[in-house]
């Protein structure tokens, strides 16, 4: 073979490398962004099952004028647009297989749903989702929130919390129990538990009766403000794997974005969330993994 002939196929050899390799290691860059956008305790779940609960967030700009003019019958609603951007993005998983949408949190950029680990790698390639979380299981707690704070002092000055609402988002509180006023129904006028909300596929009442937590701790906040309104949304349910009453991340946020939708409706001062885990090594609050 001459020196000629031994440069183009050279030459021809590199264009083949250059047009066939290139490509892949460009498809291997996006799943590795997809991977990093997922947070590593999900893709730890998806190694013992198929399918699982994700919080997935949104990037502001997904619900910006790119998506104002895409959905112009609804511009002009904030929580109308977040809707259809959020069914638009379920929409783009559903050809992958079944999508259960937990929660939608009308006021937040995120949403809830049950999806395989395909579906979550979807996701976490839109630009529009800057990551997926784990639905995280939290105990009720209470040990160490109760320090001396000299209410007392506070009471004395005319500070009783009248006019106020606090939301206690924890288990329901038993309203009937004679420690809340005469409460035939939440919101009657002398009852100081003034909604009673749930956020579990649990019945309400049965999860109170089975744990006190959420209305030890509202007694605990109307010893410091007796004259505060209670609000008790309900998070919690009875799981045997394990073995009581949980809470999940998921349905935290649910209580959270209706406490936003109702904070002026009540005069919503205050949450009160007794919840974490011992399964997760402390981080400051600003850690986007704590």
């Amino acid at each position: 073979m001459s020196a000629v002939s031994l440069r183009k196929y050279w030459f021809v050899a590199g264009l083949f490398l250059l047009f066939t390799i290139m490509p892949q290691a460009g498809l291997c860059d996006a799943g590795s962004a997809a991977i990093h956008s997922i947070a590593p305790g999900v893709l730890q779940v998806y190694e013992r099952q198929d399918t699982q609960t994700v919080i997935v967030a949104f990037t502001d700009e997904a619900f910006g004028a790119v998506a104002a003019a895409k959905h112009a019958a609804v511009a002009t609603d904030p929580l109308l647009l977040r809707r259809a951007v959020k069914l638009e993005t379920v929409e783009h998983i559903a050809p992958l297989g079944p999508v259960e949408i937990r929660h939608q949190y009308p006021q937040l950029n995120m949403m809830a749903l049950t999806i395989s680990k395909e579906q979550a790698l979807a996701l976490a390639g839109l630009p529009s989702v800057s990551r997926i979380y784990e639905n995280r299981v939290h105990r009720a707690m209470l040990d160490t929130s109760v320090p001396f704070i000299g209410a007392n002092d506070y009471h004395a000055q005319g500070l009783t919390g009248e006019g106020t609402a606090v939301a206690v988002i924890d288990s329901p509180v038993r309203y009937w129990n004679g420690y809340f006023g005469d409460c035939e129904n939440p919101g009657d006028p002398d009852c100081s538990v003034k909604v009673w909300e749930n956020f579990t596929t649990n019945d309400n009442r049965s999860v109170a009766n089975g744990e006190g937590h959420g209305s030890n701790v509202a007694g605990i906040v109307l010893g410091v403000a007796p004259d505060t309104d209670i609000l008790s949304l309900n998070v919690f349910h009875y799981d045997s794997s394990y073995g009581g009453y949980v809470a999940y991340v998921a349905d935290e946020i649910a209580a959270l974005d209706w406490v936003i939708a109702h904070k002026e409706d009540y005069n919503i001062v205050a949450v009160n969330m007794s919840l974490g885990s011992e399964r997760y090594s402390p981080k400051p609050c600003n850690d986007s993994e704590s």
